[in-house]
């Protein structure tokens, strides 16, 4: 298995499961040292923009998984071309989060290059020998708690988006690196489609009261906010020219955070082996997050 991005944080998850499940695996870099030597792992420089250079370098793998963050639709296009071009049979792209198969998500301005990628494999599986897999986990869980996207664990805040009665589906990085080892253990079963996991679904409320469950004696602020209002805030932004990263996570909580669309209630777990979490186990995950984050706890 050929990684780009091994050292990202979605990669490094990917590549713990992959290395876990017995794969062996070529980490693809820009520059050397970037991915810690380990056993399992080949690091590999090489030029993104050089499609004769990636070809060479995906020579005699079975599959491509991108986990590049922030890339761009042109370079993923192009890994995906070399990799058609090495023999590749099977590409992974980095899609990850929201259910792009719902048509307002997928029109929504921040998702764009998602959707170019997702075409052109389509292109590349009917004319070619690769394949694909479109991963979705909605949510991240312990990312999201990381990174003050769910709510902020240092200043002990939360917003409840629509209401916050709906469930919402969330997954945590080790999970959606273990859905990639599903994916790739089940190359029939997950060819040329959408593959969706939840390792957990609950209201905002809910994980709201998870989180003051394990703060006792902290004193949590909770607003009210709508993803319509907040994706209606940031269109309007966009058309006066403002691209600040406010407006396009405006964007991503209306995908993410919508009722209805944001709960997978239909999905893949079990065929990728995705287990779904139990209230206690989603405290504890809550818990041990909390942990590695100064001023949480």
């Amino acid at each position: 298995v050929a990684l780009a991005g091994a050292s990202g944080q979605v990669g490094a998850a990917v590549l713990t499961q992959l290395l876990a499940a017995g794969f062996q695996v070529t980490a693809l870099t820009r520059s050397a040292g970037r991915v810690p030597a380990q056993p399992g792992v080949t690091e590999v420089v090489v030029d993104f923009e050089d499609r004769a250079a990636l070809v060479s370098a995906l020579a005699g793998h079975h599959a491509v998984v991108a986990t590049t963050a922030g890339q761009s639709a042109a370079a993923q296009i192009l890994l995906a071309d070399a990799a058609a071009d090495a023999g590749v049979t099977r590409f992974v792209p980095s899609d990850f989060g929201s259910d792009l198969d719902d048509p307002e998500s997928r029109a929504l301005p921040v998702f764009a290059d998602k959707i170019k990628v997702r075409e052109h494999l389509a292109s590349l599986a009917a004319s070619s020998g690769l394949s694909y897999s479109a991963l979705v986990n909605n949510a991240f869980l312990d990312w999201g708690l990381q990174h003050k996207f769910l709510l902020d664990p240092v200043a002990h805040s939360a917003t409840l988006w629509d209401g916050g009665n709906d469930p919402i589906s969330f997954t945590s990085l080790p999970a959606v690196g273990r859905a990639v080892v599903g994916i790739l253990q089940h190359p029939d079963e997950t060819k040329n489609r959408v593959v969706r996991v939840q390792e957990v679904a609950v209201s905002f409320k809910e994980l709201v009261a998870v989180a003051k469950e394990v703060t006792p004696g902290k004193e949590w602020t909770v607003v009210e906010k709508s993803t319509k209002e907040a994706a209606a805030k940031s269109f309007e932004a966009l058309g006066k020219g403002v691209f600040e990263g406010w407006v396009w996570v405006g964007f991503i909580f209306r995908a993410a955070f919508r009722p209805g669309v944001s709960h997978l209630a239909v999905n893949d777990n079990e065929l990728v082996g995705v287990k779904e979490l139990s209230r206690e186990e989603l405290k504890a995950l809550v818990l041990q997050t909390f942990r590695g984050i100064p001023g949480a706890l």
